[in-house]
């Protein structure tokens, strides 16, 4: 796929077609703007195949990379967050 501002290449493997790879380029050359995910170690837990292994890595003029291993995850659950209002805040 390519935009306006950047291009974008997808693999998918052969067997399932799961994303394996994803590539963003800038369309701008000068600006060597580029992202590199990897995604791996699918699992299938209620009805969604998940990616629980992730490669990133960004660069322009420093690089930066990121490894993700999920080792929890949940789809579709409701959630709750406790949020207590502390007792010295006031309203504006």
């Amino acid at each position: 796929m390519a935009g306006i501002y950047f291009k974008h290449l997808l693999t998918l493997s052969s067997a399932n077609y799961y994303l394996t790879h994803s590539k963003l380029d800038d369309v701008d050359i000068t600006r060597s703007r580029t992202a590199d995910l990897t995604y791996g170690d699918y699992e299938n837990k209620s009805g969604f195949n998940f990616s629980t292994y992730r490669e990133i890595s960004v660069s322009e003029k420093n690089k930066l990379d990121i490894r993700l291993n999920f080792k929890q995850y949940e789809f579709n659950k409701e959630l709750s967050v406790s949020f207590y209002i502390p007792k010295n805040y006031t309203t504006r």
